[in-house]
């Protein structure tokens, strides 16, 4: 295992058969799974386990070389090849017809305000599987196709996706059925081969992620496909903690103080420059789309040191609001109207503050604020 890569394909080339590297691939990845409970088809077991992963690679690698090393194609591969293209390209096309199916069902039942139902997601999964007749009535998995095409295909092998976001449009054909790209000539298939053919994405894929492990003759003896059409149904709970408040961009208390905590409102405009009871902070950072549907600005009561669990966030429109469940603010109702006076005057200058179309400097040139403050340093 410690020998370098070179090496160990150097070895196995010059040492061992076909039939060697089989049973010592399937042997050690026994091993593996028994004696230490790792899970090579898991991404997490082949962390874990990288090592014993590329020990593995290496012994199909070499049988997969030996294999294909006198590979020749003939009429009859040919064919063989075609018909598996074919039935992958059937059986993508009935995944899908049974995925349009449910997504019509799916989104007439979301449209109809289903009181479970909120959105969905449907995957679509082709597997290659190759069995042994056992006897008259009953077939098996050979280990080492076993172990080829569960454990060494990639998880995204012949797999699509379709989520409720999705127009019905999306099933029209797509690279796994005919009418997208030919790859009928590429790096694993020799020129002039299948030049009057249609090799779909799929077979394409196969070969990608897969042919330095599994060889030609490996691929023609695929002679089943399991398709699957997989239905998640999904629903959300919402506004916990909040009520209905939230609906109408109201924060709990614990959002608005870690909200405060992250201190994204960071221009200040000091009480004796705005004429208010108290200092407010604002946005010239664009930072209001990131944490509810309303611009808004930040103020404080009375309190002579910044407290960021008291400071509250007020709405910038005609009519603000506070925007903070149960706010507990030392300020009397005038005091609290003044605030609200000055940001319904002001908001025009506040709201392209917030979109970033004017910068904080401008705000304070336009009321005199730095003319102020020099004065104060005198």
């Amino acid at each position: 295992m410690n020998e370098s890569h070179s090496e160990r394909i150097k070895h196995l080339k010059k040492n061992c058969s076909v039939t060697d590297l089989e049973n010592m691939a399937h042997k050690f990845y026994y091993f593996i799974t028994e004696e230490f409970c790792r899970n090579l088809a898991n991404e997490y077991g082949k962390e874990v386990c990288w090592k014993e992963k590329l020990l593995l690679e290496d012994m199909l690698k070499v049988r997969c070389w030996k294999m294909d090393s006198n590979f020749i194609w003939t009429e009859n591969y040919k064919k063989q090849l075609l018909e598996l293209n074919e039935k992958v390209m059937n059986g993508f096309s009935m995944a899908y017809k049974e995925a349009k199916t449910q997504f019509n069902i799916l989104k007439e039942r979301i449209k109809n305000n289903d009181t479970y139902l909120k959105e969905f997601n449907i995957d679509i999964k082709l597997s290659p599987i190759i069995l042994e007749p056992n006897n008259e009535d009953e077939y098996y998995e050979l280990d080492i196709y076993h172990l080829l095409y569960i454990i060494m295909l990639p998880d995204t092998l012949w797999t699509d996706s379709i989520c409720c976001d999705h127009d019905v449009k999306i099933f029209k054909p797509n690279r796994y059925l005919k009418g997208g790209k030919n790859y009928n000539i590429n790096e694993y298939i020799r020129e002039g081969t299948f030049d009057d053919n249609f090799i779909c994405w799929a077979l394409y894929d196969l070969f990608s992620n897969c042919k330095n492990i599994l060889s030609w003759y490996d691929i023609l003896k695929i002679d089943e496909i399991w398709v699957e059409v997989k239905v998640t149904h999904e629903h959300i709970i919402e506004n916990i903690g909040k009520g209905t408040f939230w609906d109408d961009g109201i924060q709990s208390l614990s959002d608005n103080e870690a909200e405060n905590i992250r201190q994204e409102y960071m221009c200040l405009i000091d009480k004796d420059i705005s004429g208010l009871p108290v200092e407010i902070l604002v946005d010239e950072m664009n930072c209001w789309k990131k944490i509810g549907p309303f611009r808004r600005i930040k103020f404080q009561g009375k309190k002579k040191k910044p407290n960021h669990r008291k400071y509250y966030s007020m709405s910038i429109e005609e009519n603000p609001r506070v925007l903070v469940k149960d706010a507990q603010i030392d300020l009397t109702d005038e005091e609290l109207q003044q605030v609200k006076d000055y940001v319904s005057k002001n908001r025009k200058l506040l709201t392209r503050m917030a979109e970033g179309k004017i910068s904080f400097m401008d705000y304070g040139r336009k009321f005199g604020y730095f003319e102020i403050r020099k004065k104060k340093r005198k």
